[in-house]
């Protein structure tokens, strides 16, 4: 059945329509480049939205899809208007409302996550509690991977997204540009990578880790 067909029988609204069409539209490439400047809503936001689970090593700060509030004004190089902060952490928050009920996140920051310079620790703490408790915690499962663990300083951040079709996206964010990398090679590489991290990877306790 053409999406665009079906998403008209649904009545599915224009703008939900354009998101779902480059979704569909961009899976199905190796790779994909997307400026962060461009105007256009990103197509992150539909895997975001769409997708059933998603696979997150964070190793220097929280992403900012989790970020509370106070953690997005005391982080360095926050915006200078507080309002303006505050809209943005607002319309992050509509966008996990936003996310299919049966999304999975798993989450793992690095340690340097925990001791992030600039930001109080009582504010990464509460950041912390925030996504580690109820009713987030059986939507977000956040783990450590501790600072003594082997890790490589290389390993930047990366996001791999899972369709419910077993489809899977890797998303490299950079400054000026998001990639989007879909090739199954690439794919089984950070996909072994976040694995590896995730054993050696252990649950938040606010008693110790703070």
């Amino acid at each position: 059945m053409p999406l665009g067909w079906a998403l008209g029988l649904l009545e599915v609204p224009a703008a939900e329509c354009h998101l779902l069409g480059r979704l569909h539209a961009e899976s199905e490439r190796a790779s994909y480049v997307e400026g962060n400047d461009s105007g256009e809503i990103s197509l992150q936001r539909a895997y975001d939205r769409y997708t059933l689970q998603t696979y997150e090593w964070a190793p220097k700060v929280v992403p900012d899809l989790l970020q509370t509030f106070g953690y997005a004004h005391a982080l360095p190089g926050a915006r200078p208007q507080p309002d303006d902060v505050d809209q943005e952490i607002f319309a992050r928050r509509v966008r996990q409302v936003d996310r299919d009920s049966r999304h999975r996140h798993t989450l793992l920051l690095g340690s340097a996550a925990l001791t992030l310079e600039g930001v109080p620790a009582e504010v990464v703490q509460a950041q912390l509690q925030e996504i580690t408790s109820s009713p987030n915690r059986w939507r977000v499962d956040t783990r450590i991977v501790p600072a003594d663990a082997a890790v490589s300083p290389t390993i930047e951040s990366f996001v791999i997204y899972e369709t419910a079709e077993k489809a899977f996206t890797v998303v490299l964010r950079h400054e000026r540009s998001t990639v989007y990398l879909s090739d199954l090679t690439t794919v089984r590489r950070y996909k072994s990578t976040f694995d590896a991290l995730q054993r050696i990877a252990v649950a938040y306790d606010p008693a110790t880790s703070c």
